[in-house]
């Protein structure tokens, strides 16, 4: 079975998908495999030549993680993106089959270096309890979860289940 009836999307819908969703370097990469349906194999045969290479992947969510500014003891905002971005780096890691890269030392060290210290303090104990540490653990074993809840931001969505669920008055 190919590729776009296991997805249920005809060569049509993928054109019009494309044309849509491409900018940049990639439009201009198959740019000429774009206007007829029977062509779309081709052009997605070049995307994943150009940006579906797992290496690239990877060193594109490392420079990701790289990037982050450390955590700021005074802005737990700064706690949940790092923990967001070690988690997205984690699932797109795993969905990729890398499952050494959640075990980079060199990597690890780095984002430990972004942690105030009583977050430091909390991984190594993790790491003292538990055998082998990687990405994954980190954002559990250093408590980053812990403190979302702390620093979200209540929605509309919060206020309206707080209006239900608060008792009525007797008329």
């Amino acid at each position: 079975m190919s590729n776009p009836q296991r997805c249920g999307f005809s060569n049509e819908e993928n054109l019009i998908r494309l044309q849509k969703c491409l900018r940049g370097q990639a439009l201009d990469a198959v740019r000429g495999k774009l206007m007829i349906p029977a062509t779309v194999p081709y052009a997605i045969g070049t995307l994943r030549m150009l940006y579906g290479r797992s290496e690239i992947v990877h060193a594109a969510l490392q420079h990701v993680l790289r990037e982050e500014p450390a955590i700021k003891s005074d802005n737990l905002n700064t706690v949940i993106r790092l923990a967001l971005a070690v988690q997205n780096y984690c699932a797109t890691i795993a969905a990729i089959g890398m499952h050494e890269y959640l075990y980079e030392p060199a990597l690890l060290n780095e984002l430990f270096a972004k942690m105030p210290s009583n977050m430091k303090l909390d991984w190594g104990r993790h790491r003292m309890s538990n055998e082998g540490s990687s990405l994954a653990t980190l954002i559990t074993g250093c408590s980053m979860w812990q403190c979302a809840p702390l620093c979200s931001r209540p929605t509309r969505h919060h206020w309206l289940i707080a209006k239900r669920r608060a008792p009525r008055k007797p008329l």
